[in-house]
C-alpha cells in the first residue's frame, strides 16, 4: 500500500504545480523518479538551452576553444566540449587530412565520416578530446567544426593572432587573403533602388574609383526627371549643381556617395536620360515594391541578375532591371491598399460538460490565430454567450442589433479569446463550432457525468473513446462466432440472446470474453466425440472452463451492478477516461482534484494573515482530524501530505474560467486570495466604458470525469453541425439489468441446468412475481459483496500514461521568460590599442545561452571566462558567438586582440542596459552620456582621424519634406494624436501649417493655431513635433489628405472595443501588427479621402455576478452546530451582495480575501462588499440548532445562481449514521443492502435441518458478523453447516474421517476466532456502515451538484448515539455467548458421531450404532 499512496501523493504535487515553474529532475516527486528517462526518451534536445530570443532554438554541443599546433609532417588538436544530450560532435580535419589517435576522455575513439566532417559520438557531460594529423606537406586550408567560436593557431611554431576562416568554416593556414589593386583611373557605377514608397523614393549609389591627385570632378546629371532630392551623403564633398548635375572633391581611392530622391507625385513611368557629363553607360535599378501600398507590374527595360552586379548586398534581393539613356520604367498598378484582405485564420479548442441531468451543456472556447478581414466575433444562434474575456481582460459582450447574436469588438490581430456560454439543449444536435465564423482548426474535449455513455459521435471525424469506435473487425467476428456457436448447439433463441448479451458485454471492463468461446469449444467436443479417454479428458476441460467462466462473470456481475445502481462509485476502466489524478477514479477525483482539497490561489501565508479568527478554524481543523482519524483510509492520508505540502507553498490549480476555486474540505479557513488584477491596457481607447456591463458568464463546472475528445480534419464551417448518440443512467441502469441477467442465464444454460423450463412460468403474470423475488437477493448480494471503496482496487505503482505525459510536459516546459530570460544591465569595454576587454554582468531567470559582443567579420575573442573559468562557446552560421549560461548573476570576461584595421564594428546582439569606457588610442562611437548604447559600436583609430571637414556630408539647399501621422483614438473619449516627423536631413529649420480636422480641438498647450491650422516648427536639429487633441463624438467623420506641398499625411484609426466603425473610400493599407493591438491604416494621396461610419453596439444582458464554486462545512455539535460557507466569486462592478443566513444563525466571522472583515449580520442578512475581479469569500456562523435524530442541512441563500455546489458534514465519532440523502453525488449507506440479503438467506438456511438455527437465529448471528469483513461470516456459516453435514454423513474409510475431522477442527478453531473477533469489534470498534461515495466515510459526508440555483443542495442524516450501538452490539454479544454454549455442545454431538479418531493402519473398528438409551446394541 506504501506505493500506491506515495505514487497518488506524487500525482497530486504534480497536478498542483500545473501553472508553476518548469519542473526540474531534481524537483520531481519521488514516485515518479524512476520514470524521468523514460519520459523523455526522444525530448533530450529539449532539455539543451535555448538561444536568447527564439525557444524552440536550441543547442546541446558546446565547444571551448580548439587548440591547433601545425607542423610540417603532422600537427595536433585538443578541445574540450559540453554536452547536454547525447550526440555527434565534429572534429577538426577532412577526408584529405583525417584526425589521427583521437582520444575521449583519455580513451580511444570511435571516428567516422558525419556528413562532410569526421566525427565522435559522445555521451551528455563534459569531454576532453585529443588528437593529432600526418602529412607530408601541410595543407593550404583545414575544416574545423563550424560551431568552434575559440580558436589558437600555431603554424611551425609560430602563433597566428588573427586565423582566418572563410564563410564555410575552413581555415586558411598558409596563405592570406591579398589586398584588392587599386584601379589607375575614374570610374563610375551606378545602382539604384526604386522603393515604391508613398512618395515613391529612389535611392542611388555612386561608386567612384579614382587614382591620382585630389582635383574637382564634375560628372553627369545624377537624378532622372520628376525627381526631388532629399539627401546627398558620403565621404567626399559633393552636391549638386543647379542644372542636377554632380560635383565632387575626389582624391584617390574607392568611394560611395548615397543620393536619395522622392518624385513629386504618383509615378507610371521612370525615364532614364542621357547624363550628359561622366557616368556610368549601363545603370541597374532594383524595385523595392511595397505591396502593402499597391501592387504594381514593372514593365519597360530587361531583367537582370541583381547576383552578377556590384550593388549593394542588401539591394540584391529585389528585381533588378538594366538601365540605358533613352529607356524607361513603366508601373503599372493593380490595386491599391488592402481592398480584399485575406480570410481570418482562426483555430477554436472547446470544452464542453455536459450537465448532470442531461439538460444542457457548459461549454469554453478557446479561440486563437489571426484576425485580417474581421473586426467582431459573433456567437450563433443556438448558444448563449455569458462571458468573454480576450488576453485574460473580461470584454463588453455587444450586439450590433436588437434581439441580434452576442459578440466582442476584437482588435488584435493574433486573437487570444476564451469564452464562457451555455447550450440549453432541445435535442443532441449541436452547432460544431457554436460561432459565426469558420475555422480552419477545430478540437474539442466532452465530460460526460457519471453514469452516462456515448454510443457514436456524427459530424465530427473522430471521437474517442465512443461504444462504436471500440469495435474492431476481430471483435464483431468473435462476437457473432459466439452466437452462432450458441445458436447451434442450443437453438436459434439462445443463439440471438447470447448475440445480444455479447454485444452489451464485449467491451465492459472486466467482461469475460475468451471464457465464452473456450466453454463453448469444450462444449462443442465433448458432444461430437466417442466416448473413450480423450472425451472423459474433454470432459474434464469443460468442467474447468465452467468454473472459470464464473469466477470471472461473478466479480464482472457485482461491479456492473453496483456501477448501475451508484454511478458516482464506478471505476475507471476500459475505454473511459481516467480523471485528472489519473489513478484515482470516481468522484474522489473531485475530492483529489477540484473539490476535496481548497485548491485555489491562496496569499503566501494567508493563514497566518487571517489573525484570531484563524486561530478558531485552525482548531476546527484540528478537531476535524482527530474525527476522521479511525476510517483515514491511504487516500486521505495522501490528501493529508498534500495539504501539508500547500502550507509549505505549493499551491494546486484548478481547471476552469472561473480563476480561483474554493472547496476546503471542512469548516477550513482556507480562503482564497484575489486573482491578479489584469493590467491596464496601453492605450486609453481600448479601456471598457464604466457605464457598460461587463458580463461574468454563468460559471464553468471544474470536474473531470470521463473525457471524449472530438477532432476535425480541415476547416469547419460555421453551420457544420454534429450530434451526440448517448445513454442516459437510466437507460444504462436497465441495459446493466439485462447485460446481468442474459449472462446469468446463459451460464446456467451452460451448466446443463434446465433454464427453459425454468422460464417457461414466466408467461404468466404470477411467474414474472415469483422471478422478482428470487432475483432480487441476487440483486442485493451483488450490490453489497463489492468493497466499500471499490475505487482504490485499480491502485498499484504505475502511474498512467496521463500522468506520465504531465510529467513529460513539466520536465519540457519553457521557463515563463522564454524566450528572452536573459540581460546585460551593464557592460564595460576596456580598450587599448592593441586589446579589447569586455567585462559583462549577465542576469538569467533561466537557463539559456546569450550571444556575444562582436563576431567572426569584426572582432572575435580569443578567451572567454565565465566566473573566472574558461566556458564553452558556440558560432552560428552568421558567424556569431553564443554563451551557454545556467540560471542566476554571472560575470564575463571577453578578451581579445585587435586588428591593425583603423575602424572596427562592435555588434551588441544583446544590448547592454548600460556601457561604460575606458579606451586609450581609439574613439568609440555609439555610446551616449547617460550609458545608453546602439545596436552597434564604432572603434576608430585615434591617429586615423581625417582632417576637420573631409569625409562630413555635403548638401545643397533641399527641400524639407515632412510626414504628418494622425492616430484617432476612439475610446471613452474621441482624443487624435498628431505626429509631423522630418523625411529629410536635419540641419535647416522647418515652419509648416497642418490642417485641422472638421470637430478636432488642441489640448497641448503652447502650440500655435490660427484659421483651423497648427502652425509647427522644427528646429534645425529637430526630426518631429507632436500634440494631442480631442475630437467631438460624430456618428460620421471624413478625412481629407490636405493638399499643401511639404508633406504627406498618413493616418491610423484605433477603435476601442466599445465602437464599430464602417469605412468607405481608400482601402487601407496591408499590415502585419503581429501580437499587437491592430489599427487600420491610410496612406493617402493629397486630396484623397475616406468616410467613417461610427456606431456603439447595445449591451447584451447577462450576469454581472458569477459564484463559481460554493462549499458549506458543517460541524454539528450535541446542543449547537458551526458552519463555514466558503465561496469563490466573481464581479464585473463591484457593490454589495446579500446572502441571507439560515434561522438561528449567528454570525461568527466574515474573511474576504484571507482578510477579517469588520461586516455584521443585520437579522438572517449579510452584506458583503464585493469588489470588480475574482474573490474569495468565507462566512462563519453558529446555530443553537445541533444534532438530532433527524438532521438536514441549513438552507443558505446565495443570492444568486452557483456552480460546483458542495456540502461537508463531519459526523461526530459518538453518532451512529442509519440513513442519509441529497445530491446524487453523495454518499450511500450500503449496510442496509447487505442486511437484507443476510435476512434472505437467514431465511433459506432456516429451512436446513442441518444445525438446530431456525431463521431468527440465523438472522441474529449474521446481524453482527456485519461489522466483519464477509469472509468471516461466510466462514462462521460454513462452519455450522459443516458440522450438521458432518453429523448426517459420517465418512466411512480411516483416511476420509480423520481428515473430515482434522479439516473440523481447524474449520472450528477459524471459526471461534471470527466469533471473538466480531464481539470485539463490537464493542470496542466504531459501526461499520459501509459509506462511501464523492470520497466519504462515515466521519465525513460529502455531496457535490454541478449547477445549484439560490441555494446550496440541502442533505439530510438520520442518526442515533454511538451509545445505542454499543448497547445492540452488547446484547448481541451477550446473545451470542449463551447461544454458542448450545451450538458448542451440538457441535460436539457432531464431531463425536462415529467415534473421534480412526487408526489408518491395524484392524478396523466395526462401527457401533448406539440404542435409543444411549448405550451400544
Amino acid at each position: 500500500m506504501r506505493i500506491p499512496l506515495l505514487l497518488s501523493l506524487a500525482i497530486a504535487t504534480l497536478a498542483a504545480a500545473a501553472q508553476a515553474a518548469p519542473l526540474s529532475k531534481e524537483d520531481v516527486p519521488t514516485p515518479l523518479k524512476p520514470w524521468v528517462k523514460w519520459v523523455l526518451a526522444g525530448h533530450e534536445e529539449a532539455l539543451c538551452p535555448f538561444l536568447q530570443g527564439a525557444a524552440d532554438d536550441r543547442a546541446c554541443a558546446w565547444p571551448s576553444a580548439l587548440t591547433l599546433e601545425l607542423r610540417e609532417k603532422g600537427g595536433s588538436f585538443s578541445q574540450n566540449w559540453r554536452l547536454y544530450a547525447e550526440s555527434w560532435v565534429a572534429l577538426p580535419g577532412e577526408a584529405r587530412a583525417w584526425p589521427q589517435k583521437v582520444k575521449v576522455d583519455g580513451a580511444p575513439a570511435v571516428v567516422i565520416l558525419r556528413g562532410e566532417a569526421p566525427g565522435v559520438k559522445l555521451k551528455s557531460g563534459p569531454h576532453a578530446i585529443t588528437g593529432s594529423f600526418e602529412w607530408d606537406a601541410p595543407p593550404e586550408m583545414l575544416s574545423v567544426p563550424v560551431e568552434t567560436g575559440l580558436l589558437s593557431l600555431t603554424v611551425l611554431g609560430k602563433e597566428v593572432a588573427f586565423p582566418v576562416r572563410d564563410e564555410s568554416g575552413r581555415l586558411w593556414v598558409q596563405k592570406a587573403r591579398k589586398e584588392e589593386a587599386q584601379e589607375s583611373h575614374l570610374t563610375v557605377a551606378v545602382h539604384r533602388l526604386v522603393i515604391d514608397e508613398l512618395p515613391l523614393q529612389l535611392a542611388t549609389q555612386i561608386q567612384l574609383k579614382v587614382s591620382g591627385k585630389n582635383r574637382e570632378v564634375l560628372l553627369g546629371k545624377a537624378l532622372p526627371a520628376g525627381f526631388v532630392a532629399m539627401s546627398l551623403t558620403g565621404p567626399l564633398p559633393a552636391r549638386l549643381d543647379p542644372d542636377g548635375r554632380l560635383r565632387v572633391q575626389a582624391r584617390a581611392g574607392t568611394w560611395d556617395l548615397s543620393l536619395v530622391a522622392r518624385h513629386l507625385g504618383p509615378a507610371k513611368e521612370l525615364a532614364l536620360a542621357p547624363a550628359g557629363g561622366t557616368w556610368d553607360d549601363e545603370e541597374a535599378w532594383a524595385f523595392a515594391a511595397h505591396n502593402e501600398l499597391r501592387l504594381v507590374d514593372v514593365e519597360g527595360a530587361p531583367a537582370i541578375d541583381p547576383q552578377q552586379t556590384e550593388m549593394p548586398e542588401g539591394w540584391r534581393s529585389y528585381p533588378t532591371y538594366l538601365m540605358k539613356p533613352g529607356s524607361a520604367l513603366k508601373l503599372t498598378e493593380r490595386s491599391r491598399g488592402d481592398a480584399d484582405p485575406e480570410s481570418d485564420r482562426l483555430g477554436l479548442m472547446r470544452r464542453l460538460w455536459l450537465d448532470f441531468d442531461g439538460r444542457g451543456l457548459s461549454v469554453q472556447d478557446s479561440l486563437s490565430g489571426r484576425l485580417s478581414r474581421s473586426w467582431r466575433l459573433e456567437m450563433g444562434p443556438e448558444t448563449q454567450l455569458g462571458r468573454a474575456a480576450s488576453d485574460g481582460r473580461d470584454q463588453f459582450l455587444t450586439s450590433l442589433k436588437p434581439g441580434g447574436p452576442a459578440g466582442i469588438e476584437v482588435r488584435q490581430g493574433q486573437v487570444s479569446v476564451q469564452a464562457d456560454s451555455r447550450i440549453d439543449r432541445r435535442g443532441w444536435s449541436l452547432p460544431a463550432v457554436g460561432w459565426s465564423h469558420d475555422f480552419e482548426r477545430v478540437s474539442a474535449h466532452l465530460q460526460l457525468p457519471p453514469g452516462w455513455r456515448l454510443i457514436y459521435v456524427s459530424g465530427v471525424d473522430a471521437a474517442s473513446p465512443t461504444w462504436v469506435g471500440v469495435w474492431t473487425l476481430l471483435d464483431l467476428f468473435l462476437v457473432v462466432i459466439l452466437g452462432l456457436s450458441v445458436g447451434r448447439l442450443w437453438g436459434p433463441r439462445w443463439g440471438g440472446s447470447a448475440l445480444f448479451c455479447a454485444a452489451l458485454a464485449w467491451h465492459e471492463p472486466g467482461a469475460p470474453r475468451w471464457a465464452w468461446l473456450i466453454v463453448l469449444a469444450a462444449e462443442a467436443l465433448a458432444r461430437v466425440l466417442p466416448e473413450g479417454g480423450f472425451q472423459r479428458a474433454v470432459h474434464i476441460g469443460r468442467k474447468a472452463a465452467w468454473g472459470l467462466l464464473v469466477l470471472i462473470a461473478i466479480p464482472f456481475a457485482v461491479q456492473q451492478l453496483r456501477t448501475a445502481l451508484h454511478p458516482q462509485l464506478e471505476q475507471s476502466f476500459g475505454w473511459m477516461k481516467r480523471g485528472s489524478f489519473g489513478r484515482l477514479s470516481g468522484l474522489d477525483k473531485f475530492q483529489s482534484g477540484s473539490l476535496a482539497e481548497p485548491e485555489m490561489s491562496m496569499v503566501s501565508g494567508a493563514a497566518s494573515e487571517m489573525g484570531g479568527g484563524g486561530g478558531d478554524l485552525r482548531g476546527a481543523q484540528m478537531e476535524a482530524e482527530e474525527l476522521r482519524q479511525n476510517e483515514l483510509s491511504a487516500r486521505q492520508m495522501a490528501r493529508r501530505e498534500l495539504r501539508k505540502s500547500k502550507k509549505a507553498g505549493r499551491v494546486m490549480a484548478v481547471r476552469g474560467s472561473a480563476g480561483p476555486m474554493v472547496a476546503p474540505m471542512l469548516a477550513p479557513m482556507a480562503v482564497p486570495a484575489p486573482a491578479p488584477a489584469a493590467p491596464p491596457m496601453a492605450k486609453q481607447s481600448y479601456a471598457l466604458d464604466p457605464k457598460t456591463v461587463v458580463n461574468t458568464g454563468p460559471g464553468l463546472p471544474n470536474w473531470s470525469w470521463r473525457e471524449v475528445s472530438l477532432t476535425w480534419k480541415g476547416p469547419v464551417a460555421k453551420d457544420q453541425r454534429m450530434r451526440f448518440w448517448l445513454v442516459s443512467p437510466c437507460l444504462e441502469f436497465f441495459l446493466t439489468l439485462t447485460r446481468v441477467a442474459l449472462m446469468a442465464l446463459l451460464i446456467l444454460l451452460f451448466l446443463g441446468l434446465p433454464v427453459g423450463a425454468w422460464l417457461e412460468p414466466l408467461r404468466t403474470r404470477t411467474g414474472w412475481q415469483d422471478a422478482f423475488k428470487r432475483i432480487l437477493p441476487v440483486l442485493l448480494l451483488a450490490v453489497s459483496l463489492a468493497p466499500a471503496h471499490a475505487q482504490e482496487a485499480d491502485d498499484d505503482a504505475t502511474p498512467t500514461p496521463a500522468i506520465l505525459q504531465e510529467l513529460a510536459n513539466r520536465l519540457l516546459e519553457a521557463p515563463d521568460c522564454s524566450p528572452r530570460c536573459a540581460e546585460i544591465p551593464r557592460l564595460r569595454l576596456e580598450v587599448t590599442p592593441s586589446l579589447l576587454r569586455a567585462r559583462l554582468e549577465v542576469h538569467a531567470a533561466a537557463a539559456t545561452a546569450i550571444p556575444l559582443p562582436g563576431g567572426a567579420k569584426q572582432w572575435s575573442p580569443s578567451r572567454v571566462l565565465l566566473g573566472g573559468v574558461s566556458a564553452p562557446v558556440r558560432r552560428d552560421s552568421g558567424g556569431s558567438l553564443w554563451l551557454a549560461l545556467p540560471a542566476g548573476s554571472h560575470e564575463v570576461l571577453l578578451e581579445g586582440a585587435l586588428s591593425a584595421a583603423d575602424s572596427i564594428q562592435l555588434a551588441l546582439p544583446l544590448k547592454p542596459r548600460r556601457v561604460e569606457l575606458s579606451a586609450v588610442g581609439w574613439t568609440v562611437d555609439g555610446v551616449h552620456e547617460d550609458g545608453e548604447a546602439e545596436d552597434d559600436l564604432q572603434l576608430s583609430r585615434a591617429q586615423g582621424l581625417k582632417a576637420a571637414g573631409v569625409g562630413a556630408s555635403q548638401q545643397g539647399n533641399y527641400p524639407p519634406f515632412l510626414r504628418v501621422e494622425r492616430t484617432l483614438k476612439l475610446g471613452l473619449s474621441w482624443t487624435l494624436a498628431t505626429r509631423v516627423a522630418r523625411l529629410t536631413p536635419a540641419g535647416s529649420p522647418v515652419v509648416v501649417q497642418v490642417p485641422l480636422l472638421p470637430g478636432e480641438s488642441v489640448t497641448t498647450p503652447g502650440l500655435r493655431v490660427a484659421k483651423g491650422k497648427a502652425e509647427v516648427h522644427l528646429g534645425p536639429q529637430a526630426e518631429e513635433a507632436s500634440w494631442e487633441s480631442v475630437l467631438n463624438e460624430s456618428p460620421a467623420l471624413k478625412l481629407t489628405a490636405s493638399e499643401a506641398a511639404g508633406f504627406v499625411e498618413l493616418w491610423n484609426l484605433e477603435l476601442g472595443p466599445v465602437w464599430h466603425a464602417e469605412v468607405k473610400g481608400l482601402a487601407p493599407v496591408h499590415q502585419d501588427w503581429g501580437e499587437g493591438i491592430r489599427m487600420r491604416q491610410w496612406r493617402p494621396w493629397p486630396g484623397e479621402s475616406i468616410e467613417l461610419a461610427v456606431t456603439r453596439p447595445q449591451g447584451v444582458a447577462g450576469q454581472t455576478f458569477t459564484i463559481d464554486s460554493s462549499v458549506l462545512a458543517l460541524q454539528p455539535g450535541l446542543r449547537a452546530s458551526d458552519a463555514t460557507l466558503t465561496l469563490s466569486l466573481r464581479s464585473s462592478r463591484g457593490g454589495v451582495h446579500a446572502f441571507t443566513l439560515p434561522e438561528g444563525a449567528e454570525l461568527k466571522s466574515v474573511h474576504i480575501d484571507g482578510r477579517l472583515e469588520p461586516v455584521r449580520q443585520e437579522g438572517r442578512k449579510v452584506s458583503l462588499p464585493i469588489q470588480p475581479g475574482s474573490h474569495g469569500a468565507a462566512l462563519s456562523w453558529r446555530q443553537t440548532r445541533g444534532l438530532g435524530l433527524f438532521y438536514r442541512t441549513p438552507a443558505v441563500d446565495l443570492g444568486a445562481a452557483s456552480v460546483n455546489a458542495s456540502v461537508r458534514l463531519s459526523m461526530p465519532v459518538d453518532r451512529w449514521t442509519l440513513f442519509l440523502g441529497g445530491p446524487r453525488l453523495g454518499p450511500a449507506v450500503q449496510f442496509w443492502s447487505l442486511l437484507a440479503v443476510f435476512f434472505l438467506i437467514s431465511l433459506g438456511l432456516g429451512r436446513l435441518d442441518w444445525t438446530p438455527l431456525r431463521a431468527r437465529q440465523w438472522f441474529l448471528l449474521l446481524v453482527g458478523l456485519t461489522q466483519v469483513p464477509i469472509t468471516s461470516a461466510a466462514l462462521v456459516a460454513v462452519w455450522l453447516l459443516a458440522l450438521g453435514l458432518r453429523k448426517k454423513h459420517t465418512p466411512q474409510g480411516a483416511r476420509e474421517f480423520d481428515a473430515a475431522q482434522a479439516f473440523l477442527v481447524f474449520l472450528t478453531l477459524l471459526a471461534l476466532s471470527s466469533l471473538f473477533n466480531s464481539i470485539k469489534q463490537g464493542l470496542l470498534g466504531l459501526p461499520d456502515m459501509q459509506i462511501s461515495g464523492n470520497g466519504s466515510t462515515s466521519q465525513l459526508l460529502a455531496w457535490y451538484q454541478d449547477r445549484a440555483g439560490l441555494t446550496p443542495p440541502r442533505a439530510w442524516v438520520l442518526s442515533v448515539p454511538l451509545l445505542l450501538y454499543r448497547a445492540c452490539m452488547l446484547a448481541w454479544a451477550l446473545w451470542l455467548a449463551d447461544s454458542l454454549l448450545a451450538w458448542l455442545r451440538w457441535g460436539w454431538e457432531c464431531f463425536s458421531s462415529g467415534g473421534l479418531w480412526r487408526p489408518m493402519f491395524g484392524p478396523a473398528r466395526k462401527l457401533v450404532k448406539p440404542d435409543s438409551s444411549g448405550g451400544a446394541a
